[in-house]
């Protein structure tokens, strides 16, 4: 008797990672696993197992892929969890040889770091088949899946100040507002605000308007900047954040300075872009605006009418508008009446008296 040996042929076996999960939009990603060259049916190959192993901090197992693969018909086929950072897929057919080209299965991963980062996918033992395949398992290759940062082009971080510009009259100090807006999609916890300023001008303080779970740290200071860090318990939901910025005017009886404010986002934002913004401040001792013959209006606060009244010639006055800290408008008073008076529902608020000489006054209420 003549007994007939069939050779069996080697095939490597190919993790391969379709695409890039993006930390800022799709977290997902497939993982193929393909044979080097096409099967036959002459190969005899009714049955395959695999044990994949991959990191379970970076990348989470979601399911098994077999749709558009060549186990897509297969009479048996599923995943098991072997361990917490290994799998198993397999497929199966009783009497029908798998055949074709192109991947066996696929496995679906959902990228779990904030970060952009770098993981293996990898055969974890020897894969199986049935007895009666023609083919050997030979080079068994690893998979590589790597995670970028893509955010819209148009996902912007801004800081900004509610006003162009203001005008101190008779006090040193002011209060600046500062909205710090938070756009959909973003991915941080923390960020860093900043305040400066040139030599006419003094930071005192810089500090978290409102009262959350958000935390403010001085990382930074001296007589012309302040840097704050602002840090959350979890990632940032779209919001404006509100800040106030003390300011001094350490110059002279007048003149013009400018305060910058910077925003710098940690790592793995998913911002596009980060704009900051700049006020200019204007300040006029009583003194020099006495000298120049322009009118003098100071504000004064009524506790017991708990409202802000205007004094100095208010007979000049055309029109009176406030905003609040937020810079929504509060009110507008066309041909105010004596007395004039602003609402004080805030502690912080701004002002600008319209006058029949075409200039306005601006001023910040602060109680």
């Amino acid at each position: 008797m003549t007994v007939q040996l069939h050779a069996q042929r080697v095939v490597d076996v190919q993790l391969t990672a379709l695409g890039n999960p993006n930390i800022c939009g799709d977290r997902e990603v497939v993982v193929t696993v393909s044979l080097d060259s096409p099967l036959y049916t002459s190969d005899s190959l009714l049955l395959f197992e695999f044990a994949i192993e991959y990191n379970p901090s970076v990348l989470e197992f979601v399911s098994p892929l077999f749709i558009g693969t060549l186990a897509e018909d297969a009479d048996y086929s599923g995943s098991g969890r072997i361990d917490s950072k290994t799998l198993r897929v397999y497929a199966f057919n009783v009497t029908r040889p798998f055949r074709g080209q192109g991947p066996l299965c696929g496995l679906l991963f959902r990228y779990r770091s904030e970060c952009p980062d770098t993981s293996s996918v990898r055969f974890a033992y020897e894969p199986e088949k049935n007895q009666e395949a023609k083919i050997l398992y030979g080079a068994l290759r690893s998979a590589i899946v790597t995670a970028v940062e893509q955010p819209p082009a148009n996902r912007s971080l801004t800081a900004q100040f509610p006003f162009d510009s203001i005008r101190l009259q008779q006090d040193r100090d002011a209060i600046l507002p500062v909205h710090i807006r938070i756009p959909e999609g973003a991915s941080f916890r923390q960020w860093r605000v900043t305040v400066a300023t040139d030599s006419l001008m003094e930071v005192r303080q810089v500090r978290l308007a409102e009262v959350d779970s958000l935390q403010s740290v001085v990382i930074e200071q001296s007589p012309r900047t302040i840097a704050v860090q602002i840090e959350s318990p979890s990632p940032v939901a779209p919001r404006t954040v509100s800040l106030e910025a003390t300011v001094r005017w350490v110059g002279s009886d007048s003149g013009m300075s400018r305060a910058i404010v910077r925003i710098e986002p940690a790592s793995c934002t998913c911002i596009a872009v980060v704009e900051g913004d700049s006020l200019l401040v204007r300040y006029e001792s009583l003194s020099t605006i006495a000298e120049s013959g322009a009118p003098v209006f100071t504000w004064h606060y009524d506790a017991a009418s708990q409202v802000w009244k205007l004094c100095g010639p208010t007979e000049q006055a055309v029109a009176l508008v406030q905003w609040d800290l937020m810079g929504r408008q509060i009110e507008r008073i066309v041909a105010p009446t004596d007395p004039i008076v602003a609402s004080a529902s805030s502690r912080w608020s701004a002002v600008a008296l319209y006058l029949r000489n075409g200039n306005v006054v601006r001023t910040i209420l602060v109680r």
